[in-house]
């Protein structure tokens, strides 16, 4: 298991998430612990453009999202030093 000073060391910069081939879902998350989150669908363009914050606690990625609805806490789970989890078990891998 990564320690929270590793883990916020190896977050910085872009993760992405691919569901299919349907979507593509790209996390960038910058060192003053904001982040932007952007989801690009071929047939229907990009969409979900967020932004929040972000922190680690107790091995967890937790997300603070701002958006035009009710704002959002998602926590995702480490797996080792290149995938975390989110709850609803869908594996979000770092891009190399």
């Amino acid at each position: 298991m990564l320690s929270d000073r590793e883990a916020s060391k190896l977050l910085v910069g872009k993760w992405v998430h691919y569901q299919g081939s349907k979507y593509i879902t790209t996390y960038v998350f910058k060192s003053d612990s904001s982040y932007t989150e952007e989801t690009d669908a071929p047939r229907y363009g990009t969409f979900n453009e967020y932004t929040g914050s972000w922190r680690i606690e107790d091995s967890r990625l937790v997300l603070n999202k701002k958006s035009e609805q009710e704002p959002m806490i998602i926590e995702f789970k480490f797996n080792n030093r290149n995938s975390f989890t989110i709850e609803e078990e869908n594996t979000y891998e770092r891009e190399m």
